[in-house]
């Protein structure tokens, strides 16, 4: 199953129409009740936390479950001091070429550590998060009802002023 699913991704990037057409059946999921509430602080005093949706987790964590057709509504913490050798991807539904020659695409803890360094950015989270993106089907109500609560509330913790996320 895996095969074809990256068959069917790199079918979807190379033919934007099927992109469209896929989307079409497959309605968006829309709210209208997400407050916004403007950033002040700046951001060279500001505590920075990255969630990725490119299935990112630490070798010896569980790999999200790739043979789902509906995903994996999970969440792995991913320590910031993790060697990036040590990081591992599991999703199927993008090409991970790119990501796996530099984690940085999709999770860009390395770029955020030079912007601290250069006095751009106030400090990052102890932990950040890995998710895998492509969460449908049954999934959806976990995602929204479980994992969103638990990833917020992580990030509470954490301290963070903001929280990026880098989308695969």
């Amino acid at each position: 199953m895996g095969s074809l699913r990256k068959l069917v991704t790199k079918l979807y990037a190379r033919f934007p129409s099927l992109t469209r057409w896929w989307l079409r059946r497959h309605p968006i999921e829309t709210t209208r009740s997400v407050p916004f509430a403007p950033f002040t602080l700046p951001l060279a005093r500001a505590r920075l936390g990255l969630v990725t949706s490119g299935g990112v987790y630490v070798e010896g964590q569980l790999p999200f479950d790739t043979a789902d057709p509906d995903g994996d509504p999970g969440w792995r913490p991913l320590p910031v001091d993790v060697p990036e050798e040590r990081l591992a991807i599991a999703h199927e539904t993008y090409d991970t070429t790119a990501a796996l020659l530099d984690r940085n695409v999709v999770y860009p803890v390395a770029r955020a550590r030079e912007l601290v360094a250069a006095g751009r950015l106030g400090a990052l989270c102890d932990e950040h998060v890995g998710l895998m993106g492509h969460i449908d089907g049954r999934h959806l109500a976990a995602l929204v009802e479980r994992t969103a609560p638990a990833v917020a509330q992580h990030f509470v913790r954490q301290r963070a002023d903001l929280v990026l996320l880098v989308p695969a």
